[in-house]
């Protein structure tokens, strides 16, 4: 059992961690204002019993925090007072199993993890997937599967463990998003990188961990990969896209889902081929749409000169 006393040199705290506990509120004739909390940035609060009222109390009290952790509370309502959370960057609410409705989102959040909350509702789900949210810099969202499917905003959407596209000019700002299904083996999923038929592992372009039976949106991070596989692997990968790009060809990626065994199942093989994938490019980020496409930009030239052949 945890309570907060004003005896402790509370001004002093940047973070909190009260887990596996019952979390009460404090009495009446208690006095606290966010001044006392101000520089608390983490709040660890997993496998906590309290009540949906706690929460917004602990929120208005630390008023600058950056991470929250309520990994399997037993909230049922995250509160409206999110939206009033400027900086806050990540929740994390995991195993909320009675978590049913999300009312409030911080304006800046880049990540969020709904990991195996099956009872969240479906006007839920559709907030977490509004265009708005993730065009303002939010990076990553897990969540378990509805029956909404990938969002519309997406500009391209395939049924398949792969999906590509073409650049040219600059790297991009891409979101993708992968779905999958209902699989009864544990899938290690890692995503691997093709640029012009080159295959780079660059693990750090979704750190998180994919979910069977879970949708999982997230930033490529393209430039920043390339840059950190550079680190790596000197001169391999930067000197050629520098090239191409220079002279305004069209470089070619691909996502590819592989599941880290070396001997798959036919179920882990089933669930990955009939993986969901979609591509959202920021547009307000790259100054013309054409330099970004989904179809073969030499496919079309192939065939206009086979034309003028015949």
């Amino acid at each position: 059992m945890l309570r907060f006393s004003t005896q402790m040199e509370l001004s002093k705290l940047t973070k909190i961690t009260a887990s596996y506990c019952r979390l009460l509120l404090p009495n009446h004739n208690d006095t606290f204002s966010s001044t006392m909390f101000s520089n608390v940035e983490h709040l660890n609060l997993k496998y906590n019993n309290f009540s949906d009222e706690c929460l917004p109390l602990l929120l208005k009290w630390c008023v600058n925090v950056r991470y929250l952790d309520i990994w399997g509370s037993n909230l049922k309502v995250l509160p409206e007072c999110l939206n009033e959370c400027h900086l806050l960057r990540a929740i994390n609410l995991s195993r909320c199993d009675y978590l049913e409705e999300i009312r409030g989102i911080p304006p800046n959040i880049e990540r969020l993890s709904a990991r195996q909350c099956e009872s969240l509702n479906p006007s839920s789900r559709r907030m977490l997937f509004r265009q708005k949210l993730h065009e303002a810099g939010c990076t990553y969202i897990l969540l378990p599967n509805g029956t909404e499917g990938i969002p519309d905003w997406f500009q391209h959407q395939i049924t398949g463990q792969t999906i590509s596209f073409w650049f040219r000019k600059k790297i991009p700002f891409i979101r993708s998003i992968v779905l999958l299904g209902f699989c009864n083996d544990v899938i290690n999923v890692r995503v691997n990188l093709f640029v012009n038929g080159c295959e780079y592992c660059l693990m750090r372009c979704c750190p998180f961990r994919f979910e069977p039976n879970h949708t999982c949106l997230f930033d490529l991070r393209l430039e920043e990969n390339i840059r950190l596989y550079s680190q790596d692997y000197p001169g391999k990968l930067v000197c050629e896209l520098e090239e191409v790009l220079l002279e305004n060809e069209w470089i070619y990626v691909e996502l590819k889902l592989l599941g880290r065994s070396l001997n798959p199942s036919e179920d882990e093989i089933r669930t990955l081929s009939r993986a969901q994938m979609g591509i959202h490019v920021l547009k307000e980020k790259n100054s013309i749409e054409e330099d970004v496409i989904f179809t073969n930009p030499y496919m079309k030239k192939r065939k206009l000169d086979e034309y003028l052949r015949t």
